[in-house]
């Protein structure tokens, strides 16, 4: 038996507590750093909440909590208020639980080994809702309009996945399962040894007689024998040079038992989604919001297509593939990776960027090959091309009956459900974009705009269309002529895509702000505009003279000091956060007004969630830029002609951004910052542990080592009921006390305690549709006041610190009168009872934490931490 398990994600621990505190037992097992995910051992709670009725009344305003909370009653407002007119009827209707409704039971499972998750269980049939009404709930202050089909996201039996035994999984662990001999191997495994350094320590005086394992070699056997994700694998790919087949071997995952392990995980039960929605500003529906991939349109349409083939029970699992060729090291010839990541659309955006949360796996290496014995430059890019090609279409081949047919697998609530894995999102750079449409790097990986038309927007640019490029594609190969191609900008190679049903991935492709906001049309060309305009010492002296402020970098020396490979994309936001005060002195005023609308265009890209005003907002960035940039244009400007901006490959691809986010959702959710920093745990720290000969088998062994140490302490946590908390004592502890404490406020908030909404009240336009309900006598917007939680270190800074140093060496002159306004007008003390004295003691802390929730107006925002510092002044200040 093969064991799969993840590592802990942050707060995962808080999560367990709340669900115990609400009534339902959570298995997830959880640690400080680890956590556990496998269709084999982790198990959940069978308790559920009780069922609704299945019947359907009239109401004004349905609150409900979202889907997985069925333990949880439904929130409803009272029916008597008087039904105001509208514009148009939108009924707001309840409707039953997906987790509620009858399904079809196999009996319950009586052990771990009696399930089999590929035996085939046939749903019953059931009809979609009968009324001809969509359904409104409301949904932190959103109205949501839920899939019409009850069956889609909803699990095929009420089996639940059996608890975990681990006794027997302590049994297969020899000396790792004694947590003393296990904490000295996770010591020397992180701690970037080597392993003639580990066996140093192993054979010290130290260790020598105190550990099981008398050299390193010792320890890494028993380490392999601990349970880890899915298995890595090596393949052989083939290709033609037209001479003899050149072979290519790669290092893959087997994607579905990687879908299967991300499914396993409970820790993702919380942050995960089976169904799409649609979210709205108001009852009238005149106003789309847009933010994770679930409230956008592609999941919507996919679910149709499957459901018009006759299937039923189904769960889409939308597939984000991410590509980024790293070099490994220039030192020893030139090594380079080629990782694929692969992470999923039914994961919360905030999980799934972040690292630390695990929620993006690698999915394995693509060869890399230079062809440097291949003379001609055309023939070896296309060697190049073809192999990669090659490479991923044997990586994702499962995907062919998988995304037509499903496959059964347990989900994190602990659910059997049939998952259509789907390729949805491809994010990558420029030159790996073209690479994987097969389009030349001249044209467009997504529309057919010519070369000579890419710096301009006024013609609609037509989108490129699956069956039209496998055509052209397929006339060449079978008569070698190259006008279709041509014709078309693409590249005579066959995509790896091209036999996957339903993939065209030139609508794939995603935003990424960081290569093509951050890093390109913000550091490559408006920040080399203004160095052209204002000059280069100028504009150092400018961001050298900007005044400091919390949270944001400064540049005492100016921006011409940072080195090409030291300037990364957090550079560029802290330098786009203070851009347009510093440039904008001595432009003209269309030119300023040039640097207002690419700053606010990519401002608005990196919120959270955005409306189709937002987006409106976008496009009319992007239009009046496009009407000013003339002012770039002349002698002694940035540039002489206006077909320079063809060449600006990335301002092309902004004009693709809106209709991208109301495909896949807000570009948030598919930055490249998150492949970018899996290079470092995936790429560079496994191949410095190499002997850098054949680096690739030595790595993905290190990484395996990695997961079964994260994964282990994990499963010893929880065998000896540790809930891997750090200790009260010092900042971190009460960090994390706090912090599990805001996330029981927001489950609890998401699991039926919505704020107070009445009535589904008349728009006054459906053509003028703000965002809001406004109320008749009022024309103001509401005003949100931030209500933080606030937390300090258990630990002082200073501890007993006399009054009247305080006033003198923090200059607290009104210190005295504070704290007695303090005691009286906050705490309720009589002021003839306050006596502050200088010569009383205080205890003194430097650091005060805000913990804000989303606001109101942002609700899907992630929860945000600010600091406020205060400390003695410095000599001289």
């Amino acid at each position: 038996m093969r064991y799969s398990m993840q590592p802990r994600l942050g707060a995962a621990a808080a999560m367990a507590r709340v669900s115990r505190a609400n009534g339902s037992v959570s298995n997830a097992v959880t640690s400080n750093n680890s956590n556990i995910g496998t269709h084999q051992l982790c198990g959940r709670d069978t308790n559920e909440g009780a069922q609704p009725q299945d019947k359907r009344r009239r109401v004004t305003v349905k609150e409900i909590p979202d889907e997985g909370t069925s333990s949880c009653p439904t929130v409803e407002h009272s029916a008597s208020h008087p039904q105001p007119q509208r514009t148009r009827d939108v009924p707001v209707e309840e409707i039953p639980d997906e987790d509620t409704l009858p399904r079809h039971s196999a009996g319950p499972p009586s052990g771990a080994d009696s399930i089999d998750s590929t035996r085939p269980i046939e749903p019953e049939p059931r009809n979609a809702s009968a009324t001809d009404h969509r359904c409104l709930r409301r949904y932190k202050g959103l109205y949501v309009e839920d899939f019409p089909d009850p069956t889609a996201g909803a699990p095929i039996s009420d089996e639940h996945v059996p608890p975990p035994d681990l006794d027997a999984y302590m049994h297969t662990c020899g000396p790792m399962a004694d947590p003393e001999h296990f904490e000295t191997a996770e010591l020397l495994m992180t701690s970037k040894l080597t392993n003639v350094d580990k066996d140093r320590h192993l054979k010290s005086r130290k260790y020598a007689g105190n550990t099981p394992w008398s050299h390193c070699g010792a320890m890494l056997s028993d380490v392999d024998r601990l349970a880890h994700g899915p298995e890595f694998k090596q393949g052989k790919v083939e290709i033609f040079d037209g001479r003899w087949p050149r072979p290519g071997y790669m290092i893959y995952r087997d994607i579905i038992e990687v879908i299967r392990d991300f499914l396993a995980n409970p820790v993702f039960k919380f942050n995960t989604r089976y169904r799409p929605w649609r979210l709205y500003t108001s009852a009238s529906k005149t106003t789309r919001v847009y933010g994770d991939m679930a409230a956008a349109n592609w999941w919507w349409r996919e679910l149709e297509k499957l459901i018009a083939k006759g299937k039923q029970y189904v769960t889409i699992m939308p597939l984000i593939i991410a590509t980024d060729q790293t070099t490994l090291s220039i030192m020893c010839g030139g090594q380079k990776a080629y990782p694929v990541y692969v992470t999923f659309g039914n994961l919360d955006k905030d999980w799934r960027q972040k690292p630390s949360k695990h929620g993006m796996y690698l999915l394995g290496y693509l060869p890399v090959d230079a062809f440097e014995d291949v003379p001609d430059k055309d023939e070896r890019q296309r060697l190049k091309a073809d192999l990669v090609h090659r490479a991923m279409e044997k990586m994702l081949e499962p995907l062919r009956v998988a995304s037509e047919e499903g496959v059964e697998m347990w989900c994190p609530d602990g659910r059997l459900r049939r998952i259509f894995p789907r390729i949805a999102a491809y994010t990558a750079d420029w030159p790996e974009q073209n690479l994987q449409c097969c389009t030349s790097e001249g044209g467009c990986p997504i529309c057919k705009t010519e070369y000579s038309e890419r710096g301009d927007l006024e013609d609609e640019a037509e989108r490129r269309e699956r069956e039209e490029t496998l055509r052209a594609l397929r006339t060449y190969f079978r008569t070698k002529n190259e006008a279709h191609l041509d014709l078309l900008g693409l590249k005579p190679v066959w995509p790896w895509w091209g036999d996957l049903p339903d993939v065209n991935l030139h609508d794939c492709i995603a935003p990424d702000l960081l290569h093509q906001a951050y890093q390109g049309m913000f550091k490559t060309h408006l920040l080399r505009w203004m160095r052209k305009l204002h000059g280069a010492k100028e504009l150092d002296q400018r961001f050298a003279a900007m005044p400091q402020a919390e949270g944001l970098k400064r540049f005492p020396k100016g921006l011409s000091v940072i080195s090409g490979n030291r300037w990364t994309g957090r550079e560029s936001k802290q330098v786009l956060a203070q851009f347009l005060p510093a440039v904008v002195s001595g432009l003209s005023a269309d030119l300023a007004r040039l640097v207002r609308v690419l700053v606010d265009f990519m401002y608005r890209a990196h919120a959270t969630t955005l409306t189709d005003v937002d987006l409106h907002s976008m496009e009319e960035d992007l239009t009046t830029f496009h009407e000013l940039k003339e002012h770039l244009v002349g002698r002694g400007k940035v540039y002489k002609t206006f077909e320079r901006f063809n060449k600006i490959a990335k301002l092309h691809m902004l004009r693709h951004w809106i209709d991208a986010i109301r495909e896949l959702g807000t570009p948030d959710g598919f930055n490249m910052e998150g492949p970018e920093n899996l290079h470092i745990e995936y790429a560079k720290v496994p191949w410095r542990a190499s002997n850098k000969v054949e680096p690739l088998p030595q790595m993905v062994t290190y990484i395996q080592r990695q997961e079964a140490i994260r994964v282990h302490r994990a499963y010893l946590d929880r065998y000896l009921e540790n809930d891997g908390d750090k200790g009260e004592d010092g900042e971190e502890g009460d960090l994390e006390v706090v912090v599990n404490h805001q996330i029981a406020e927001d489950l609890e908030f998401t699991t039926g305690n919505m704020d107070d909404e009445h009535d589904v009240r008349p728009e006054r336009s459906a053509t003028k549709d703000t965002g809001g309900e406004e109320d008749e006598n009022i024309d103001v917007e509401p005003i949100y006041y931030p209500n933080p939680t606030r937390y300090l270190a258990a630990t002082p800074t200073v501890t007993n610190i006399r009054i009247r140093d305080v006033v003198n060496d923090y200059q607290a002159s009104n210190f005295i009168s504070g704290i007695t306004s303090f005691l009286t007008r906050r705490c309720g003390v009589d002021r003839h009872n306050v006596l502050v004295s200088p010569e009383n003691y205080v205890n003194v802390w430097h650091k005060l934490y805000l913990q804000h929730p989303a606001p109101l107006f942002a609700p899907f925002d992630p929860i945000r931490r600010d600091v406020v510092r205060a400390k003695p002044p410095k000599r001289g200040e």
